[in-house]
């Protein structure tokens, strides 16, 4: 490849990745906060010292599920949902129901 295919294909990556650019929408809605700084910093540090403040990296505590089904009786449940055409399938919500 010479110097001028180069620029080219140089130009059509770039041009590509304008393509790509979305339009930016801007809310015309002034929004006024219902809080004052002071009150916002205060409602933290009390979060904060309560220990219910959560970071970016904390993982929020989960409550383990107890299965009261045995493995042969979800089963058995799947098979006869697929045969009654009721089961849902990847990412559907509410399925035959």
């Amino acid at each position: 490849m010479n110097a001028k295919h180069i620029s080219i294909a140089a130009l059509i990556a770039f041009a590509s990745t304008l393509a790509l650019a979305g339009e930016v929408t801007i809310d015309p809605v002034q929004h006024k906060s219902l809080k004052t700084r002071a009150e916002v910093t205060a409602e933290v540090a009390t979060a904060r010292a309560n220990g219910e403040l959560f970071s970016g990296g904390d993982v929020l505590p989960v409550a383990r599920a107890i299965s009261t089904k045995s493995r042969d009786a979800v089963r058995a449940e799947v098979l006869a949902a697929r045969a009654a055409g009721t089961l849902s399938h990847g990412g559907e919500v509410g399925a035959g129901q």
